[in-house]
């Protein structure tokens, strides 16, 4: 029995199908709306505003490569999230941020001054904490994974996030921002927004490289007619020709004789007869 198809906003569904055939207005709708809850996301889990930036473009860059192979029994919103966690997590394991999971390491925080009123108090303690309660407290709390969900992406056991929880908590409800605030930790739990976006340009590096990709398709596709309408026979010739005049260039100037060498491709007609 096939998977059954997931019931998702109209707009969002044409959006997405309107992408699937390259459309690139259609595709930046979807940044528009989503660029937001992606960042904040990003943002969170690697403590880095820049890595943050770099991530959520490189994350875009992905979903136009990849949003062909999105199933019909997964919203975009889901799909994109997971993309997202996915490679916000390698990005911390390359880091050696995960690499041993069971020792808390030190606090981070990199928001630069000219940002941070971007960021509420609450956010930035969060940003603050040390890589394994920062991520797990993210992913349980914020993004509301279970202790089993967050112990699978996390390749931990449940002992740990719970633990990394609790370690997380405290640190929140100790630090200077808590202490100096008159709302309870739950009051700052519910005023957490889910989009924060980013405060520098990133559709533009991000409409460049869906464009650069869009022309070597167009570049493959008129490859393989070429390919089709020169024959079988043919194709060996063409890509000689191709890697000639690539290394080469066109080798068609006089001997010292003033006769003419021929093209490269002259050449190799020989060994077909």
């Amino acid at each position: 029995m096939g998977a059954k198809l997931v019931q998702e906003n109209k707009l969002i569904r044409s959006l997405v199908e309107s992408t699937k055939q390259g459309s690139n207005a259609s595709f930046k709708q979807l940044y528009q709306m989503n660029v937001g809850r992606i960042f904040a996301l990003n943002l969170r889990l690697l403590a880095d505003y820049k890595l943050a930036e770099d991530l959520t473009k490189e994350v875009f860059i992905t979903t136009w490569e990849r949003i062909s192979q999105m199933r019909d029994d997964i919203t975009f919103a889901a799909w994109l999230k997971g993309l997202t966690i996915s490679s916000a997590l390698d990005k911390v394991r390359k880091n050696d941020g995960l690499k041993n999971l069971e020792t808390s390491g030190k606090k981070h925080d990199k928001i630069p001054r000219r940002f941070e009123s971007t960021v509420s108090l609450f956010d930035r303690d969060i940003i603050s904490l040390p890589n394994r309660e920062r991520i797990v407290f993210t992913l349980h709390e914020i993004e509301k994974y279970s202790d089993e969900e967050t112990a699978d992406l996390l390749l931990a056991n449940t002992e740990i996030i719970t633990e990394s929880l609790t370690l997380a908590r405290q640190l929140l409800e100790s630090s200077t921002n808590n202490v100096i605030s008159n709302k309870t930790f739950q009051e700052k739990m519910d005023a957490i927004v889910l989009e924060i976006n980013p405060q520098n340009d990133l559709w533009s590096g991000i409409f460049n490289e869906v464009n650069k990709m869009k022309m070597k398709t167009q570049e493959e596709i008129k490859d393989t007619e070429t390919f089709q309408e020169e024959g079988e026979d043919s194709k060996s010739e063409v890509i000689l020709n191709k890697k000639s005049k690539h290394y080469f260039g066109e080798i068609d100037e006089k001997k010292s004789d003033g006769s003419k060498k021929g093209k490269l491709s002259d050449y190799f007609k020989r060994f077909k007869k």
